[in-house]
């Protein structure tokens, strides 16, 4: 029986495949390649995975489409996009996030259409908008982010047993000083993580609140030693967000989760009024300066 080929290796497009994947497996059958944090997302959903092998055209005997989550850290999932295209079978991309659509492809570099997919997955209102507007004349369709609907049921059970501390606001961290894309681009901002969490810092000092950074999956706890910080040893991101009374971040996608739950969410994006919000998510209030928060 032909089957839908699933291929990721970032945490966060395989989170949207392997959830939407669990949710619907009149799609199926499915055969799961994965790698790095990828594993994980499907691992925990009880969906059997395999590693990648070097043969990648015997990976497509059998297949009626792909269906990648491409991210910043493995060019696999291009690579299979290329040869299912040249073997004549479809290809989608489930995109997560609302950022750098096209730069996920490799624009504005010569031949970067050619890492493009047949038709484009997104999760959303706001995010099928933009697509259209990256992608003008490509199949583009609104396919439910499941990953969300999992999110608030989860969250729902932590927070019946897991105390709110008023006091506490969580910054969630992420690599924006690090390339974005396999092609090695950077966001062309004119801050980073570190000029960020210095502002936030400064707008908690002095106040009766408490910050305790939470890493992202890609960053090692030493990253902020100089600042002082705490930095939370929770492995679960839900806990966390249930603790916290104030939840702040620049564009990660934690920040959306954390909105999707109900917590009072705040996006710190210095270049406001220069580009949009990095997170067009109802419940994200975007400011440009930490001062511009305001503290319950």
């Amino acid at each position: 029986m032909a089957k839908t080929l699933t291929i990721a290796h970032d945490a966060g497009g395989a989170e949207m495949i392997a959830a939407w994947c669990k949710a619907h497996p009149e799609e199926g059958p499915f055969f799961h390649i994965a790698s790095g944090p990828a594993v994980r997302a499907f691992e925990k959903r009880g969906l059997d995975v395999q590693a990648p092998s070097p043969d990648m055209e015997s990976w497509l005997q059998d297949v009626a489409r792909v269906i990648a989550g491409p991210g910043w850290n493995s060019p696999l999932e291009f690579e299979c996009i290329k040869t299912a295209k040249r073997m004549n079978i479809p290809t989608v991309v489930y995109l997560d996030h609302w950022m750098n659509y096209r730069l996920r492809f490799g624009y504005p570099r010569e031949g970067w259409k050619e890492n493009l997919p047949d038709e484009i997955w997104v999760g959303d209102e706001a995010a099928i908008r933009i697509a259209q507007e990256e992608f003008p004349g490509m199949s583009i369709s609104l396919v439910p982010n499941e990953h969300m609907h999992e999110i608030r049921e989860s969250f729902s059970a932590i927070q019946s047993k897991t105390k709110e501390e008023s006091d506490l606001i969580l910054f969630l961290s992420e690599p924006m000083s690090e390339p974005t894309t396999i092609f090695g681009d950077h966001q062309e901002v004119s801050f980073d993580e570190f000029s960020v969490l210095q502002d936030l810092i400064s707008r908690v000092k002095g106040s009766t609140y408490r910050l305790v950074v939470r890493m992202h999956p890609s960053e090692s706890k030493e990253k902020y030693q100089s600042f002082g910080v705490e930095i939370s040893d929770e492995p679960e991101l839900l806990v966390d967000l249930a603790r916290a009374r104030v939840i702040v971040g620049m564009s990660t996608m934690a920040l959306a989760h954390a909105a999707a739950c109900g917590k009072a969410v705040w996006s710190i994006w210095p270049d406001l009024g220069k580009t949009n919000p990095p997170l067009p998510v109802p419940g994200i209030r975007t400011v440009s300066r930490a001062v511009e928060i305001a503290l319950p």
